[in-house]
């Protein structure tokens, strides 16, 4: 089996130097990093469907690659390597609009998980890749209206695990489309 360490932070965002296995990290409550990719297509969002067999959040619609960021691995990379692995699409560091970052706590006590994450939130564009869904990692992949989503989250429909917080982020970095490099 595959041990997943990450770099376990200060409540800060600062490295405290240390790091340990992602379920550790889960079960201590540790601050670490963590990523969404959201991608769009005019006016579309992929959304994926989480497997059942997740730990957080099993079932519910969420963005489209989601993941953790691997001990070393900067934020850029993990989102590069999770868009390969959730989506098998091979993402470039110049199509990724950075929406910011944003601490997240979720808890399940009766689970005995605590994940305290620096979430960092990247928009890709869609350029006609087809997509190919990890399994076990969700169930789906859907298009959905980026205002059919917005009403959905303002009407506190259950089916989500993004928030309006996050997609009001993905909303202004869509309309600033400031690219992490610029190519020209």
């Amino acid at each position: 089996m595959n041990t997943e360490l990450v770099d376990v932070l200060f409540e800060n965002g600062q490295f405290s130097g240390e790091s340990k296995e992602r379920r550790i990290v889960h079960a201590t409550g540790e601050w670490h990093l963590s990523i969404h990719v959201w991608v769009i297509r005019g006016n579309e969002v992929l959304l994926q469907k989480r497997a059942s067999s997740k730990e957080s959040f099993p079932g519910l619609y969420d963005a489209a690659v989601a993941g953790h960021v691997d001990s070393g691995e900067s934020v850029i990379d993990a989102a590069i390597r999770e868009a390969k692995e959730e989506l098998s699409v091979p993402i470039a560091v110049t199509q990724l609009i950075y929406a910011g970052c944003r601490r997240l706590i979720i808890e399940h006590p009766e689970r005995s998980f605590i994940s305290r994450e620096f979430n960092h939130i990247f928009v890709y564009h869609d350029t006609g890749f087809m997509y190919v869904p990890d399994k076990w990692e969700m169930e789906t992949i859907l298009w959905k209206s980026l205002e059919d989503i917005r009403k959905d989250l303002e009407g506190c429909n259950t089916n989500y695990c993004i928030d309006y917080e996050e997609f009001s982020m993905v909303s202004s970095a869509l309309n600033s489309s400031k690219y992490l490099y610029n190519t020209k």
